[in-house]
């Protein structure tokens, strides 16, 4: 199985775009500077910095993928829906023409052992369900027996439970590569590493400039924590978390969060009763690793990157023990 490559910057994500950006736009107005200290160093440089960071920022994060794992999970509902209601008439169709000791075998034969698990938004059941019930429609000598000479199954029918099955086959699939996001995020991660190493390489070259020349605020422009404290200065944060039920969707009351981040700050949250949400305002921008504990639930580990300003937030999606 393919591992996460670590963030090699020890910020959050929009905290290093922004820094890197900064850094860039200081090294543009000393460019001199730099030029007379290797000749390396020129506006084409900076230009290829900056068009390496817009790729990398413009390749989906977590939270984008996360959003439509979200979104084609609120479709296979409605999806899902559709297909086990055909399901049961599915059934009544059988059991019209099926008696006795076929009945059962019949049943089975069309995705009968699947059926509960599906109705229960077990998605993979669903698939299995659709493939055995379109499976049974399509031999001959089934769907000859399901029509009943006119008087059972509509025409139809196999065409329009195929068409749905076949819809929620495709978002499935869909869903499943959002939820599969180790690779895409490596993918990210590594394009981010190299600009934060080509960004430090630069940055050191600014102190040494500094250095030599006696001047302390020239190396403050090129010092990584100096220009983080600039883009987000302490207690410029908020955060607003929801727990939900992962089937219902519905609140989960009295959960309790422990989130704690790499420089070893903790903040601890009880969501509300009744709407599942926590609320957390004036915290430091960083990457926060949390758990959420509920009664009844499975504990839910996360991460969450929260940076300077409002409207940071995450759903968390409870599951039942």
């Amino acid at each position: 199985m393919e591992e996460l490559i670590p963030t090699a910057y020890k910020c959050t994500q929009a905290e290093f775009y922004a820094i890197v950006k900064l850094a860039m736009q200081n090294y543009s107005l000393k460019l001199a500077k730099f030029t007379a200290l290797k000749t390396k160093y020129d506006a084409a440089y900076g230009t290829a910095i900056l068009t390496a960071l817009g790729l990398a920022e413009a390749m989906p994060g977590v939270e984008a993928r996360d959003f439509d794992a979200e979104t084609f999970r609120g479709e296979l509902i409605t999806l899902n829906k559709n297909c086990t209601k055909k399901w049961n008439l599915l059934e009544s169709y059988i059991k019209e023409v099926y008696i006795d000791a076929a009945l059962k075998p019949a049943l089975q034969a069309a995705g009968s052992k699947e059926y509960d698990k599906a109705v229960n938004k077990n998605w993979e059941h669903t698939v299995a369900m659709n493939v055995a019930a379109k499976g049974f429609m399509a031999v001959p000598a089934n769907n000859t027996k399901l029509l009943g000479g006119g008087t059972n199954m509509p025409v139809g029918f196999e065409a329009a439970y195929n068409g749905d099955a076949n819809l929620f086959a495709l978002k499935y699939a869909a869903y499943t590569a959002a939820t599969e996001t180790t690779t895409a995020t490596n993918a990210k991660t590594k394009a981010n590493n190299d600009v934060y190493a080509t960004t430090l390489d630069l940055l050191a070259d600014g102190k040494t400039i500094g250095e030599n020349d006696e001047d302390g605020a020239f190396v403050k422009l090129f010092t990584w924590a100096d220009l983080k404290t600039i883009i987000s200065p302490p207690k410029s944060a908020s955060l607003e978390l929801e727990a939900q039920d992962s089937v219902t969707l519905a609140p989960v009351a009295d959960v309790t969060i422990v989130m704690k981040t790499e420089g070893g700050g903790q903040i601890s949250l009880t969501a509300d009763a009744v709407t599942g949400i926590a609320k957390s305002g004036n915290i430091d921008p960083g990457v926060y690793v949390g758990v959420a504990k509920a009664k009844g639930y499975n504990d839910l580990n996360f991460t969450k990157e929260v940076d300077k300003g409002t409207g940071a937030g995450k759903k968390l999606l409870m599951v039942k023990i």
